[in-house]
Order: C-alpha cells, then sequence, then structure tokens
C-alpha cells in the first residue's frame, strides 16, 4: 500500500498515517527525499535479523548527512587552499605559462606533473617547462616528488601550516 501525505506529518505521523493497514507483516515507511541510495533489501534484512517491531533508518540518513558534511570540508579546503595559495603568491612575477599550469593544478588536473605534461598544458617546448618548473621549485610553490629519471614528477610544496584542517568536537 501506498499512501501520500497531504501535508508533511514527520515520521511518527507517516506510521500513524498508515496504522489502518498495518497487519503484522513487515511494512517499511520512508520519505521520498531521503530514498535516493537506500538499499531497500538490505533495510528489510536488517529489520528482520534484529526482530524489530520498528526500525528507524536514521543511521542511513545519518551517514548520508556525513558525506555530505565531509564533502563540503573537502570542498571548501580546496577554495580555501586555492585562495591562500594565490594570496602567497600574488606579488611574485610569475609568466603566463606558470599562472595556467598552477591554477590546472590548484583545480585538480588528473595524474603526475611532468615535464612533458607542462610542456603540452603550456603549449612549449620541454627546456622551456623545465625552466618553468625550476623557477617554480626555487619560488617554494612546487617540489619534486621522490623518484626520478624520466619518471620525475611534480607536486605543490604545501607546508602543512597551509593545510586546511577542520575540528570536529
Amino acid at each position: 500500500t501506498y499512501v501520500t501525505e497531504v501535508e508533511p506529518l514527520g515520521t511518527g505521523g507517516g506510521i500513524r498515517n498508515v496504522a489502518e493497514h498495518l497487519s503484522g507483516d513487515d511494512f517499511i515507511v520512508f520519505n521520498g527525499d531521503v530514498l535516493a541510495g537506500v538499499d531497500l533489501r538490505a533495510l528489510v534484512a536488517r529489520h528482520r535479523e534484529g526482530e524489530a517491531d520498528v526500525t528507524l533508518w536514521q543511521v542511513w540518513f545519518l551517514n548520508c548527512l556525513l558525506r555530505a558534511i565531509e564533502g563540503a570540508e573537502e570542498t571548501l579546503g580546496s577554495v580555501l587552499l586555492n585562495a591562500r595559495f594565490w594570496e602567497r603568491f600574488a606579488k611574485e612575477p610569475l609568466n603566463a605559462r606558470e599562472i595556467a599550469v598552477l591554477d590546472k593544478l590548484l583545480q585538480g588536473m588528473e595524474g603526475k606533473l611532468t615535464t612533458s605534461k607542462w610542456a603540452k598544458l603550456a603549449k612549449c617546448s620541454q627546456d622551456t617547462a623545465h625552466r618553468d618548473i625550476l623557477d617554480l621549485i626555487e619560488r617554494g610553490a612546487l617540489r619534486r616528488d621522490p623518484g626520478g629519471g624520466r619518471s620525475t614528477s611534480y607536486s605543490f610544496a604545501v607546508g602543512e601550516r597551509e593545510r586546511i584542517r577542520f575540528v570536529r568536537d
């Protein structure tokens, strides 16, 4: 049986609204706005295993909320890191290639940054790309990753004090 509320009644109101349809068998009450991502089979199995009269799926909802908060923290951290980076290097005389590639790196560029990738992104020679990278290492914007040779890669030289951390009580 499917029952639609004319006005929002909340979980308790929803159960009261369907009380006349209850027969002792298992039943599910859910709000359509929080149904996305619910594994209904797992929900029913957990309900039956617990031999409960009523199973509230608050844990699922709270986990969704936690994932949303963590996603917001990650996004905010990225935005703040980006802002702090450009604030720190605002007065540095960076060339247009350096600005363009650093911006792509800050936006979450896929894969490792190599001299070849820099050259392709900046549309310049590998020699010019290498000089740009060495310049940014000298200025403290980039660091050489462990390893070397033909597979040398580079990443942001973000110090521990510059990382964004969120504290939860």
